[in-house]
């Protein structure tokens, strides 16, 4: 308690000081320095925040208790990733008291009562049953939680966890990278970003059978040199804020915490990785407009480590004000033949879209997809069919869309993409064509403008919310 105290109040006076000494550089115009330093505020209000909690999260009230579920987003599904491996975490007193890690599997293997999978899973794994592994199946991270926890109940009695924690393997990879020499002593191995992938997919199929503990025994090293690392100091403190935000921002992790108020401060950070409510988001009456594409890649293998995609979204306002859109996600699979980790990309592809909306056509390369599932979830319109992209090949998909609702009085229009919980970054391109007599007045965004027509292009590495006000 303590340290966290002293943590507190060196942030604070550092704070104070790096406000006035940004403030008196402003006025000498030293540009450079100003620019350096300046997106450090976010990451000061970021800790003052995170500190707040930490006593609670770490003990210091009673043994906090955590899952945290290990994702492999190269294996991508709707809330992050395929779950390989679980682990339970206890603190108490500020302390890492208990950490045991399970192989999926193992857990798996006792569900001795059937619950049903969801279509997909169910016709395109040729799965009848849902187990823990697949269960990350909502892009509402919360969602995915709830499924969870339900089938690790069954599965083995846990219950009563005070958070749980999605954590990718892309996130692994960034937070190694923090830290220096990063040597697993168990495994003879020197870990860094680039070799984290190959490794922890060498030691986990080497010999696997369900129920083997190779992979678990490997993460479990890593966590350990992880613990030791921190508690040594042999890290540098802001590039370790900086990494664990970034992390969180590009939802490459996400939480869910029982106790509501901590929740609540996470879900602030967009942390948390929930599916946004339909509505406009500013308190303003506009014209709403939103958008998901969400992957899972149902051929078992870890083919994201290869796919390239990229979303373009084209939005069209007619004299009489109806608006449509068309929406083109583009895929590239670098994987090659008989090459490990790679292969066919099986994606159960669904996009999310408003309630107020009719579909006019869904295609692959042209051709019709006529048998898409239309449905509702979230609150949103979601659309779901198979589109596999062969290796070393790509693939374009179109949906065209109405909206059934005009754009009115309004003089906002809100569009709110949002990205997928484990999705490595991509292109993501907006236009819009505007029919005379409306006209765009401003945006939150600079796009490159052409009479009545502009384009965006931006880098989707989180959600994005795009205001468009008109004349």
């Amino acid at each position: 308690m303590l340290r966290l105290s002293k943590i507190k109040k060196t942030l604070g006076d550092f704070g104070d000081l790096y406000y006035d000494a940004v403030g008196q550089w402003k006025k000498t115009n030293i540009k450079k320095a100003v620019d350096i330093l300046e997106p450090l505020s976010d990451y000061i209000s970021l800790v003052r925040q995170i500190t707040t909690e930490l006593p609670d999260l770490l003990g210091g009230k009673g043994t906090r208790r955590y899952l945290f579920l290990f994702m492999n987003n190269m294996e991508l599904r709707p809330g992050g990733g395929f779950i390989g491996s679980l682990g339970v975490m206890e603190f108490s007193h500020f302390s890492l008291t208990s950490l045991r890690i399970y192989d999926v599997y193992s857990l798996d293997g006792q569900l001795k009562l059937h619950y049903d999978p969801p279509a997909a899973i169910r016709t395109y794994l040729d799965q009848p049953h849902l187990f823990v592994r697949d269960a990350a199946f909502s892009p509402d991270f919360g969602a995915s939680v709830v499924e969870i926890e339900r089938l690790i109940q069954a599965e083995v009695g846990w219950d009563r966890f005070d958070g749980v924690i999605g954590v990718t393997l892309s996130a692994v990879q960034k937070l190694i990278g923090v830290f220096p020499d990063f040597y697993v002593s168990s495994y003879d191995e020197w870990l860094t970003p680039d070799n984290f992938f190959i490794k922890a997919q060498e030691y986990a199929e080497t010999g696997f059978f369900p129920g083997s503990h190779g992979k678990r025994n490997f993460l479990e090293s890593v966590v350990r040199t992880a613990q030791t690392k921190l508690e040594e100091g042999d890290y540098n403190f802001i590039s370790l804020v900086m990494t664990i935000g970034t992390v969180f921002d590009e939802k490459l992790a996400a939480v869910r915490f029982s106790k509501e108020s901590v929740q609540s401060s996470f879900d602030e950070l967009f942390w948390t990785g929930r599916v946004i409510k339909p509505g406009c988001n500013t308190g303003t009456s506009c014209f709403f407009d939103y958008v998901q594409v969400v992957d899972a890649n149902l051929g078992v293998n870890k083919a994201n480590f290869f796919v390239q995609r990229s979303v373009r979204l084209a939005t069209s306002i007619d004299r009489d004000r109806h608006v449509s859109n068309s929406l083109t996600i583009l895929y590239q699979n670098n994987s090659i033949e008989r090459v490990f980790p790679g292969g066919r990309y099986k994606n159960y592809l669904q996009v999310y879209l408003p309630q107020e909306t009719l579909i006019r056509k869904v295609a692959i390369d042209g051709e019709p997809v006529l048998d898409y599932v239309e449905d509702t979830d979230l609150g949103f319109k979601r659309i779901g069919f198979l589109a596999e992209v062969p290796i070393g090949s790509s693939r374009s998909v179109t949906i065209q869309y109405d909206f059934t609702n005009t754009l009115g009085k309004e003089k906002e229009y809100q569009l709110i993409v949002q990205k997928q919980i484990g999705l490595l970054n991509n292109d993501f391109i907006y236009q819009m064509h505007v029919a005379p007599p409306l006209g765009v007045l401003t945006t939150n965004f600079t796009p490159v403008v052409r009479k009545t027509d502009f384009v965006y292009n931006t880098f989707l590495e989180k959600d994005r919310l795009l205001l468009i006000k008109f004349k």
